[in-house]
């Protein structure tokens, strides 16, 4: 269960460094600490778009924008209707019972409302034109959602303005302006006959408040239902005093929204409008006229702008996207600081390592424990690990061995010896074990994180040669170089099949395959071989020892093949067997064509040595054609019963047919020519 937790968590490493090559069927190094490193950003990325996902849905995370623009008094004409936008104003008698229409009040007051303008002529004079508009009782005109509150404070009896089309446009310094007038004055007979005496209107002014209230709008952020919200407002009001006038400006301030409330991008902005109470200046002075207040509405010269914009699913990928590369770059340095190092050592050990936990778990073993068969194919396995097919490798028993059978003088094919390899003490067996284990793959100490940490904070010399006295930096270089014996088998795998020819193949075939490179003495029967893993090695008695070379390394690869290893291993495995099996003459007679004329001699092994030699040639630049006597000293050895032939010399026909009898095939007319030196 460990194993394959650990494996899963290396298979989602996604800081790995790139690969060039596919190795093992990736294409990114990957490393357990990298996994750990991923799930964590992993489970901060969740945890971090699952916020803003409820926050999306929340409409919690909204952008808020506020601009005003100062209007040109000059050359801005344009005209504005604030009661169509939900702006409403009331006048009355604050705290009373009776409205100025009532039949009393009419009497005594006069009140009206007007659309003024004021424009200025080309001349320097000025027109001043006031357009008289109708007022009506406040109960069911005032457009306020709460009835009720209107009635408490008695607002129902208030006067509004009923048309509302009025306009307000421009300034003082404006050609053209629009404003609306409310006055209130005394009853006169300029006005109606029926006005009350002069003196019983001046006694009762004392006791009345004069009261203006308006229906103001605010911008409500956290509402996305009813964004503008209306409220009623009772800040202007004074006496009615005889004697003094009370003069009121108030200004409207045009507010403008720009709404994005849609988080799905589906649907387009929300546009709006409204008008609220941006000032207003009151003067009072004293008065001899029959004027007692006016009310005067203007346009303010501010206009704001309002902008509001929600959380998008464009704004979430983006954070998403923005997160995940910031924790991804933080990953990769910090996944960086230790998977570099072992980059390379991981790659070899992982291609050229076996999995040794079946031998790992016989923790006693001992000389009893280890049969010649299982000794051989673990003496096997250890040279491949430390890279031991080196010319400077040779045991002491080896070398006693190899001057003993140098005193015989008998050309042998090396093999591996029962008697000799059998014998391993308990200590040496031991020892075998831990140099297989310490081919795993090495963890990280807490110390070594320390380090690689603290090196982000210091100087670069400190921290190189405090990371070389360190544990994780001997550990990876000691295993790297260890390792460099398995790189040179790589390099080297060419040799590495011919090695296999020579100890598993028939002694006629290896003759001839090293003929034309090597040193034959043909006297003793020595072969000396230039080749840095035949060195190593004396010749034996290889006929006894065939079967026996077959069953250990028959055995040797089932048995990878029996281990868990990658699809590319496996691969690997099974490109290689045949060149680690002898070769079957079975075999041989299926690659080559059937020879046209038969003869005593045993077929396979003389085209087996010219198949050999064909492809030597062909592989040459040179092509250089072989002495005579060497020719005829390898045919001898070849078939002994086999005699030149000197009536095919002339017949050229007849010299590529016998060609073709020793398995030289679709050749040019210079290799013909070659061959037929040859057999002269």
């Amino acid at each position: 269960m460990g194993m394959k937790l650990q494996s899963f968590t290396r298979s989602i490493d996604i800081y790995g460094a790139g690969i060039t090559l596919n190795y093992k069927g990736h294409y990114r190094f990957q490393t357990t600490f990298g996994g750990i490193v991923g799930i964590l950003v992993a489970i901060t990325l969740i945890g971090f778009s699952t916020s803003l996902i409820l926050n999306m849905f929340r409409r919690s995370e909204v952008m808020f924008n506020d601009s005003s623009i100062m209007r040109d008094p000059s050359t801005d004409t344009t005209e504005h209707f604030p009661a169509q936008k939900g702006f409403a104003i009331a006048f009355g008698l604050r705290d009373s019972d009776h409205s100025f229409l009532d039949e009393h009040y009419l009497k005594m007051f006069n009140l009206e409302v007007f659309q003024r303008t004021t424009v200025k002529l080309s001349n320097g004079d000025t027109n001043i034109t006031n357009e008289k508009l109708e007022v009506t009782r406040c109960e069911d005109y005032l457009p306020y959602q709460n009835k009720t509150i209107l009635k408490t404070f008695k607002i129902d009896k208030y006067v509004c303005v009923k048309p509302t089309n009025y306009v307000i446009s421009g300034n003082w310094y404006t050609d053209v302006l629009k404003n609306l007038r409310i006055t209130v004055e005394k009853c006169t007979t300029l006005v109606r006959d029926d006005c009350a005496e002069e003196d019983t209107i001046n006694s009762e002014l004392g006791g009345y408040w004069f009261d203006v209230v308006m229906i103001d709008s605010y911008f409500d952020r956290k509402s996305f239902s009813n964004p503008i919200k209306s409220y009623l407002t009772q800040k202007y009001f004074y006496t009615l005093e005889d004697g003094f006038f009370s003069n009121t400006d108030i200004f409207l301030r045009e507010n403008i929204l720009n709404m994005h409330d849609d988080y799905t991008l589906l649907e387009g902005s929300k546009d709006g409008k409204f008008y609220s109470v941006a000032g207003e200046k009151t003067s009072r002075y004293k008065w001899s006229y029959r004027h007692l207040g006016r009310v005067n509405l203007y346009l303010d010269a501010e206009t704001v702008t309002y902008e509001r914009q929600v959380f998008t699913v464009a704004d979430l990928l983006g954070n998403i996207g923005g997160i995940f590369s910031l924790l991804q770059s933080l990953a990769g340095i910090i996944v960086g600081m230790y998977a570099d190092r072992v980059f390379k050592h991981s790659i070899i050990s992982k291609l050229y390592t076996f999995d040794t936990d079946e031998i790992d778990n016989k923790s006693d073993l001992d000389e009893a424990d280890l049969p010649c068969d299982s000794q051989k194919k673990i003496n096997l396995k250890d040279n491949i690990y430390n890279g031991s097919y080196r010319q400077d490798f040779e045991l002491e028993e080896d070398k006693k061995h190899d001057s003993e059978e140098d005193e015989g003088g008998e050309p042998q094919i090396p093999v591996v010896h029962k008697d000799k390899r059998c014998e391993i003490n308990e200590e040496e067996a031991h020892s075998l074990l831990n140099t297989m284990k310490g081919k795993r793959r090495y963890g990280y100490t807490p110390l070594d994180s320390l380090y690689g940490l603290f090196c982000i904070f210091k100087k670069k010399t400190w921290c190189r040669r405090r990371y070389k006295n360190s544990q994780i930096y001997q550990k990876g270089l000691n295993r790297y170089c260890q390792d460099l014996d398995a790189a040179n088998i790589v390099q080297n795998l060419h040799n590495l099949n011919l090695l296999m020819g020579i100890i598993f193949n028939d002694r006629q075939r290896v003759l001839s395959k090293f003929s034309r490179e090597r040193s034959i003495n043909n006297e003793d029967g020595y072969m000396q071989n230039s080749m840095d893993m035949i060195l190593q090695y004396k010749c034996t008695n290889f006929e006894a020892k065939k079967e026996q070379y077959h069953e250990a390394v028959q055995d040797f690869v089932n048995n990878l093949k029996a281990s868990e290893l990658s699809e590319y291993d496996k691969r690997l495995i099974n490109q290689i067997e045949p060149g680690l099996m002898p070769i079957d003459e079975s075999s041989l007679v299926s690659k080559v064509h059937t020879s046209k004329k038969s003869s005593d001699s045993p077929a396979p092994d003389r085209k087996n040595v010219a198949e050999v030699e064909t492809l030597k040639r062909r592989n040459s630049p040179d092509r250089v054609c072989a002495s005579p006597d060497d020719v005829k000293l390898e045919l001898k050895d070849n078939n002994p019963q086999s005699k030149p032939r000197p009536d095919l010399l002339d017949d050229e026909d007849k010299v590529s047919s016998e060609l073709e009898d020793i398995g030289i095939r679709n050749n040019t007319q210079g290799e013909i020519l070659c061959a037929r030196k040859r057999l002269q």
